[in-house]
């Protein structure tokens, strides 16, 4: 049974960023549904997948997308998308047929946010440098897939 969006507030092991909570995240293994939404910590930003089947990064208030994964036409029941534990945020068919995936690989703690800022994040641990990002800006999309 695939597991819902953690939106409890989890500390990460560790003492260098134990002020660091994980909100509204997530976490290796964890998916996200068609129907179902992940918000950003202040609910300015969600992620959702569209009914058409695209992943998509949208501004609460207005419904402005700010980011897709341009799989427009690829829905099929249980179309989900799931965090590895190596970090690879993957968006697939019940099938197990891969639409898209962020690309990320070998990291050890990964854990995926939505920001009020816009951004989707996939972090590493502790590491307050993005392993992954949508890189949108104001509204505006500026990449569809970027690693960084």
């Amino acid at each position: 049974m695939p597991q819902k969006p953690q939106v409890s507030v989890i500390k990460p092991n560790g003492n260098s960023c134990e002020s660091s909570p994980r909100v509204n995240s997530l976490h290796p293994g964890s998916t996200l549904t068609f129907g179902q939404i992940l918000h950003s910590p202040g609910g300015s930003v969600e992620l959702s997948i569209d009914k058409d089947g695209n992943l998509a990064v949208y501004r609460t208030i207005d419904r402005v997308q700010l980011w897709t994964s341009g799989t427009e036409g690829k829905f099929t029941p249980g179309i989900h998308a799931i965090l590895f534990s190596n970090g690879n945020f993957v968006l697939r068919a019940e099938s197990g047929h891969v639409w898209w995936h962020s690309g990320t690989r070998n990291l050890k703690d990964p854990w995926l946010t939505v920001q009020d800022t816009g951004f989707m994040v996939i972090h590493d641990g502790c590491d307050p440098v993005p392993k992954w990002t949508t890189e949108t800006h104001n509204g505006i999309k500026t990449h569809m897939n970027k690693p960084v």
